[in-house]
């Protein structure tokens, strides 16, 4: 039955999944409390999860094909998120957590702002993104098998949207 579960649910997902043109640069939980010890089972634990993520993008395509930018030219990308989570666990496999990202972002680039072979420039931003709040619940209790954990929660619109950087 797990299984067929897992497979229903990978099926469910690859119908619904879209790509996006452009690079979307999103911080990935790490692990944290989706970890399938005894302690996603614990009747009162507090996790603190401190998880880092770079990206850098320099290479342009169109559809699947690399447009092979020299290097110059390259529209370059630097992303670093810190996402800090506290999660306190409850009985049953339930657990809530809070969580707040911290983003420095920069682009660089020379093709939108004067054309090939002009002077480079550079964007930057850096503060809090949103904060989130979410209820976690394992469908199944742990196991060396694997398991499926739903998770519901909202964000709060703490992040400065219109964040702008001059050059």
């Amino acid at each position: 039955m797990k299984t067929f579960i897992i497979f229903l649910c990978a099926v469910l997902l690859s119908i619904f999944a879209h790509s996006q043109g452009c690079i979307i640069v999103r911080n990935v939980s790490g692990l944290g409390q989706y970890n399938l010890t005894s302690n996603s089972f614990s009747t009162s634990a507090w996790q603190l999860s401190i998880n880092n993520r770079y990206f850098k993008a320099y290479r342009d395509y169109i559809g699947k094909v690399d447009q092979h930018t020299p290097p110059p030219n390259q529209n370059v990308i630097n992303s670093f998120s810190t996402d800090f989570e506290v999660t306190r666990l409850l009985t049953k496999g339930w657990s809530l957590e809070l969580g707040f990202p911290i983003s420095a972002n920069s682009r660089t680039t020379d093709l939108e702002h004067g054309g090939l072979n002009t002077p480079r420039h550079t964007t930057r931003a850096f503060g809090m993104g949103d904060l989130h709040f979410t209820a976690y619940k394992w469908l199944f209790k742990p196991s060396d098998r694997g398991n499926i954990q739903l998770g519901l929660g909202i964000k709060f619109p703490t992040g400065d949207f219109k964040k702008q950087d001059y050059f």
